[in-house]
């Protein structure tokens, strides 16, 4: 990139936005609404502890992150938000402002607040000595389908 006015209409410019809309993309997915998110997160760590399930079965090392009894993925979830979405958010806000609102304050915020209210319970749960085992995964999963059905 030139010393000039960024963006300008000439390719380089035109390449370097495409480049970063689809890396924006990539990681737009805590921006959704909860409803869409909370689904699409839970489903993701439920896939994440299977895996470890199944390292632990056949006694292959488990990597923490897939090891339901002591990972909590709310709070690895928070930090990959604050970390990386939110700063790559923010700077693709200033190109199409309009988006702020929705992919801010009601996307991000919310979701935000919804990882930092499950990582409370998750800590707890964890710190007794439980495990974030699949039945409460899915039971949250069929909760939060049976409210997004009562409020259409």
């Amino acid at each position: 990139m030139k010393s000039k006015k960024f963006p300008s209409d000439d390719s380089e410019d035109v390449k370097i936005l495409m480049n970063f809309a689809l890396y924006a993309a990539v990681h737009a997915t805590p921006t959704r609404p909860t409803s869409v998110y909370a689904k699409y997160f839970l489903n993701r760590v439920e896939e994440l502890f299977r895996v470890g399930d199944l390292q632990r079965y056949q006694q292959i090392k488990n990597d923490f992150l897939f090891d339901r009894s002591i990972s909590n993925p709310y709070d690895l979830e928070r930090g990959y938000i604050e970390v990386i979405v939110q700063p790559i958010m923010k700077l693709w806000c200033k190109f199409i402002p309009s988006i702020a609102e929705d992919m801010m304050e009601k996307g991000l915020k919310e979701n935000l607040e919804f990882l930092k209210r499950e990582e409370r319970i998750s800590e707890r749960k964890l710190k007794t000595g439980g495990r974030l085992d699949e039945s409460s995964i899915e039971l949250k999963l069929m909760n939060d389908n049976s409210r997004t059905l009562t409020n259409n």
